[in-house]
């Protein structure tokens, strides 16, 4: 809203007699506080133009007492132009402002040097508006379509509507998800190119096609060149509707962002509708899914960071559930067929067998569904979520390989539980140990392979990188939370009297050479799908360098 005042005593008339008029032609009002600060209603580019006249003492208040606001002709999209009818001290007058374009064409005589400003100014990303007037007779009371014909062009008034902060970085960030970002306005074609060139909207091999060209194309058509047109311009909100259902033709998930009652068609149709919160209008708002509170893209992109990290810390959670509780299942349903059939002697005819008790059961499902995995959704994976492109909306949660690790992590950790079991059944079978004693001893070595392996696996889901190369102290709640449960599983395992109470064997009550069997292998074996993990993470990240 900066400006340039003459010397000369002609361009200073006919430069205060331009603010004037543009004072008079708005709807919105401005208020000087006490506190020297402004309140402002109304659009943002009419009080734009109230501050200008601020700046040189010619106040809308001082200058409605001596001309008279009759009727006016509000903005639309259509015609892209507003009128007011004055009633001055001598005669009656019409202000128009709108587009250069359409003004300029609607006046008597349109100066070529007004026109090479009006494309000057745009090509510096400025909003321009044209002013013109028109004298009519005294008697006029009401205005209508036609009296904005035949006007006399008074001049230009350019303003910069500058980009908010880091709205730049928030456009690349956006992009590099895979998202991209469309700017649908008003202006000028050549105001919004050199915006959207300045915000990386528009990028070499881009179209930039204004609403008149998009009303030519049929809808096939605009389905064919969607993808390609980066720019609209001086296009109606009718025309949204048309742009949101061509890509949606193309399977795209659309947001659309709005403020106007005939925004809401659009924001309706919209996979995500955002109607803002300061300018939107009621209408928009109902319309819309989200409203920002702020009328601020930079939040748009925040959330959708928000969302996808949210969306892998459930993938995350439901990945170390499903791990230990498919564990669960493959260890008893093979142990309960296999080592009864394997130790059938040892264990006898009539001597109660089981696995895993219920009681042993519930107590890893406890510990691994707990404290771990709340963990693992409090703490932020450290994955750049803004870095890949995003998910199909209708992709199977188990896509991108989930299912597979799914899969693997549960055989891994199977294996090391069964094999904890025949290892210590095959030793115990050896010294002579037999019926209950046997089934409680090897119950209790599958228990705290299985018990440790589940409760540390956490450690190895909370980023894609070793457990070696990241920051302790921005996973605490995850180590704290996997030691706490690891801690348990050896407290329910080795304490007397709780023991017990998971029908569990007192293994220190063996004083002989196969002690540190009992005691040790099922420990180690606890840490034997961390370890696999690790060696798969470390290949990972070679044939990664490789592929690079």
């Amino acid at each position: 809203n900066d400006f340039e005042v003459y010397e000369d005593n002609k361009n200073i008339d006919n430069f205060k007699f331009l603010i004037s008029q543009s004072i008079l032609c708005t709807d919105a009002t401005i208020h000087l506080n006490k506190d020297n600060t402004f309140e402002m209603v109304g659009d943002p580019t009419e009080t734009g133009l109230l501050m200008n006249g601020y700046k040189i003492n010619l106040i809308k208040e001082e200058l409605l007492k001596i001309n008279n606001k009759i009727h006016s002709l509000p903005f639309d999209s259509d015609r892209k132009m507003m009128s007011v009818l004055i009633a001055g001290k001598d005669e009656n007058y019409i202000i128009t402002k709108g587009a250069p374009d359409v003004v300029l064409n609607n006046c008597t005589k349109a100066s070529k040097l007004a026109l090479d400003k009006n494309e000057d100014w745009a090509n510096q990303s400025f909003r321009v508006l044209a002013f013109a007037i028109k004298k009519v007779a005294k008697s006029k009371k009401e205005l209508n379509f036609e009296d904005e014909k035949d006007l006399e062009f008074i001049g230009l008034i350019a303003m910069m509507d500058p980009p908010r902060a880091n709205v730049k970085i928030s456009i690349d960030e956006a992009k590099s998800a895979g998202i991209k970002p469309v700017m649908i306005t008003g202006d000028h074609l050549t105001t919004a190119t050199a915006i959207a060139k300045s915000l990386g909207i528009y990028n070499p091999g881009d179209k930039a096609i204004t609403g008149a060209q998009l009303s030519a194309m049929s809808q096939e058509e605009l389905e064919r060149e969607v993808k390609s047109i980066s720019v609209y311009a001086r296009v109606n909100p009718e025309d949204k509707l048309r742009i949101v259902k061509a890509w949606q033709f193309h399977n795209q998930v659309v947001a659309m962002t709005g403020d106007g009652v005939n925004d809401a068609p659009a924001l309706k149709a919209s996979n995500v509708g955002c109607a803002m919160g300061i300018t939107g209008t009621d209408v928009s708002k109902q319309a819309s899914d989200v409203i920002l509170t702020d009328d601020n893209f930079n939040t748009i992109v925040k959330a959708i960071k928000g969302g996808r990290q949210t969306f892998d810390k459930i993938k995350t959670v439901i990945l170390n559930l499903l791990v230990s509780s498919l564990t669960e299942i493959i260890v008893m349903l093979i142990g309960l067929f296999a080592f009864r059939f394997i130790f059938f002697d040892t264990i006898g005819k009539e001597t109660e067998f089981w696995v895993l008790s219920a009681s042993q059961l519930l107590w890893i499902n406890l510990l691994t569904h707990g404290l771990p995995a709340i963990a693992l959704g409090l703490v932020d994976s450290g994955k750049n979520v803004m870095n890949r492109n995003p998910y199909d909306k209708n992709e199977n949660i188990f896509a991108r390989g989930m299912g597979i690790n799914v899969i693997i992590q549960s055989v891994i950790l199977s294996l090391l539980s069964l094999l904890s079991y025949a290892i210590v059944g095959m030793v115990a079978k050896q010294n002579n140990v037999t019926g209950t004693d046997f089934v409680k001893l090897t119950s209790t070595a599958c228990f705290v392979t299985l018990g440790l392996a589940a409760s540390l696996n956490s450690l190895n889901l909370m980023s894609d990188k070793s457990i070696f190369r990241v920051s302790v102290n921005k996973y605490k709640l995850v180590y704290l939370a996997s030691f706490f449960s690891f801690a348990c599983v050896l407290f329910a395992a080795f304490v007397p009297g709780i023991r017990s109470a998971f029908k569990m064997f007192d293994i220190s009550a063996f004083n002989d050479s196969y002690l540190l069997i009992y005691w040790l292998l099922p420990v180690l074996l606890g840490f034997g799908l961390i370890v696999s993990n690790e060696f798969i993470k470390f290949g990972l990240l070679i044939k990664e360098k490789y592929q690079k």
